[in-house]
């Protein structure tokens, strides 16, 4: 287990493939899920769990969100960086209004529960 002195840490290296090459085969809207959905879960056991727990539990909520994981399957699925990219863009998006609840959470300025507004987040930038 890593450890870290700040609450608002970003995992530093993903870790998740799926196939030698990278990319996921072709697979109907539920396969897609399950598979985002085992992606993400991958990150949280060999990167962020114990190191990073605002993305810990962003990435555990949105696992349990059927709705937010088939925005991301509809915009960017097709290899195993897909959760990196994913928190990596919603990151950029977040440091665009630092005077946002959300981005004082990912300070750690304030202790409050991440998902709702993260979630609010992806869905008002789901065209994005």
């Amino acid at each position: 287990m890593r450890e870290h002195s700040s609450p608002h840490c970003c995992p530093r290296r993903p870790v998740v493939t799926t196939r030698g090459d990278g990319n996921l085969p072709l697979m109907g809207d539920s396969e897609r899920r399950r598979e985002l959905r085992r992606l993400f879960l991958e990150l949280v056991d060999s990167d962020i769990s114990g190191y990073c727990p605002i993305y810990e539990r962003i990435v555990l909520a949105l696992t349990e969100d059927p709705d937010t994981l088939d925005l991301i399957t509809e915009h960017r699925m097709g290899t195993s960086r897909t959760p990196v990219l994913f928190l990596g863009a919603t990151h950029d998006l977040i440091l665009r209004d630092p005077t946002s609840l959300l981005a004082a959470i990912y300070r750690g300025e304030i202790a409050d529960d991440p998902w709702p507004l993260f979630r609010e987040l992806v869905h008002t930038h789901r065209s994005a």
